[in-house]
């Protein structure tokens, strides 16, 4: 995708932990672009009058940029039947072949304008909408100490991976978890990314957007994020909070830096703040990323209110290689007396790293059960790991995940987990997307939600789930954005959005917390 050029640093900064191997066809066009090359140098055609070198230049030109215009257009796709189908980007690249595929992503680059869109139509489906609050000013009459601490925490690739697939262990990989009961809500959270892109889980949960609206693809930290904009931060900010992120690797990365200034943290830890930290195989371990919380919460003052929001680092890819210090624990039974390939050994490194996870959950809530403070913890993976992780389970019950869109969206699907040190109601809550998340959390806080927050709890009653890739409505149906159905509801929300993250100069900050 053109915009991946946009996260090189972030991927060049993870490369030592992962393993590369160069088969036939990279050798085959490392060779045929040397030999092209060569006969490029050898071919000389000298032109030495200026004006036809200038004439050819503009040619030239004119030709590329005509190419890049009628290629990218609609009219194009529909005469040469070109496959544009968003939902599997590298089908698009199979079946149009590189260079036109590159070049119609172009389009993507930007937002596109949502039908109907202007500044007052965004304000009357503000007004219009059937949940009102009044603003946090007035309504919030908690003192701060009846005010909860809040603690979120997106694990790097965690997931169970029971949704592909049975399969048995030596021991169970996520133990407490599992047991998980009392105060609790748990719920499978459907995300718009696989094996990487990480800053658009948190994105969507930081903000309640969600990437369904934005370009396939995109980042929208690194491509939309330019301005200061309304966020869970700079709202619970206004509350009283004091905000913290962390992220126990380079502080850069997916552009946080600006970002998490532009949604109001007071503070930023990354990899240079923690002193000599655990770690598992390359990463900070989860052990000690949550230690990073407690300490916070330790120095925080008597009666200040904490939001911590971390992004961990552990359960990084990179699950076929081996590390010193660091063997799997936990292993696929089907497989004890077969020859292991390496997606096995990955998916038991990867469990085995889902355990210390576990594990280290289980620590920091056993820390506040003791602790006299209100204090709510959520813990969510921001995608699963790729799909060489689940393909031993997928073999083991005969799945074909391209067969339907259900079993390709179980790929989706992470777990959301909602402890608190106080009562919590039961709730039923099957399905959820992150864009949810963040008016869910503040419900069971106990704290006044933003009006888009609002408009979102109502909506989740009839579309619990709303992804970059599908829409499930409340009955369980998967639906894809070609069809018609709830064509009203989310043309309404993408308006919304679009007020929120790309008409900043026409934006109603009040309606989303600012």
């Amino acid at each position: 995708m053109p915009w991946d050029f946009l996260a090189a640093r972030t991927a060049l900064s993870i490369t030592d932990n992962y393993s590369f191997t160069f088969d036939y066809r990279f050798v085959f066009l490392i060779f045929g672009f040397a030999y092209l090359m060569i006969c490029a140098e050898k071919i000389q055609v000298k032109i030495k009058n200026l004006r036809i070198r200038l004439a050819v230049l503009l040619f030239s030109s004119i030709c590329m940029a005509g190419y890049v215009t009628v290629v990218k257009s609609e009219r194009t796709t529909e005469v040469f039947k070109l496959y544009h189908t968003l939902f599997a980007p590298k089908r698009i690249y199979m079946r149009n072949g590189f260079a036109v595929a590159f070049i119609t992503n172009f389009r993507y680059l930007h937002i596109q304008k949502p039908e109907d869109y202007t500044p007052k139509e965004a304000e009357e489906i503000m007004s219009e909408s059937k949940v009102q609050v009044a603003s946090a000013a007035s309504t919030n009459k908690k003192t701060s100490k009846d005010k909860p601490n809040i603690i979120v925490i997106m694990n790097e690739a965690f997931s169970d991976l029971s949704v592909r697939g049975k399969f048995e262990t030596n021991e169970d990989y996520m133990p407490f978890i599992h047991s998980l009961t009392e105060n609790t809500i748990k719920s499978d959270m459907f995300v718009s990314v696989k094996g990487g892109n990480t800053a658009n889980t948190e994105y969507e949960f930081l903000t309640s957007d969600t990437m369904a609206f934005l370009p396939s693809g995109s980042v929208a930290y690194q491509q939309f994020v330019r301005h200061p904009m309304p966020a869970l931060p700079n709202y619970l900010k206004s509350l009283g909070y004091k905000t913290t992120a962390i992220h126990p690797y380079n502080s850069k990365g997916w552009n946080r830096e600006n970002v998490y200034s532009y949604f109001g943290f007071d503070t930023y830890f990354s990899k240079t703040d923690f002193k000599k930290p655990k770690k598992i195989r390359d990463y900070i371990s989860d052990e000690s990323a949550f230690q990073k919380i407690i300490e916070i919460y330790e120095n925080k003052a008597k009666d200040d209110r904490i939001f911590t929001f971390e992004v961990t680092m552990q359960n990084h890819g990179g699950y076929d290689k081996e590390f010193p210090g660091f063997e799997p624990t936990i292993t696929l039974s089907q497989y004890a007396d077969k020859k292991k390939s390496d997606n096995v050994r990955a998916a038991e490194q990867y469990l085995t790293l889902i355990k210390e996870s576990d594990k280290a959950f289980q620590e920091l809530t056993d820390y506040f059960k003791k602790e006299s403070e209100p204090t709510i913890i959520v813990m969510f993976g921001d995608h699963q790991p790729a799909d060489n992780v689940a393909k031993p389970i997928l073999k083991l019950n005969h799945i074909n995940q391209d067969a339907s869109v259900e079993e390709y969206q179980n790929g989706y699907i992470v777990p959301m987990v909602m402890w608190a040190n106080y009562k919590l109601e039961n709730q039923d809550i099957p399905m959820i997307s992150p864009n949810y998340l963040s008016g869910l959390l503040l419900s069971n806080a106990g704290l006044p939600l933003t009006d888009y927050q609002s408009y979102l709890e109502d909506l989740r009653k009839t579309i619990p789930v709303i992804t970059a890739n599908v829409y499930i409505d409340k009955d369980g149906n998967y639906h894809q954005y070609s069809e018609d159905s709830f064509k009203e509801q989310l043309n309404q929300y993408s308006i919304l959005q679009y007020n929120h993250l790309s008409d900043y100069k026409n934006r109603v900050n009040d309606f989303f917390g600012g």
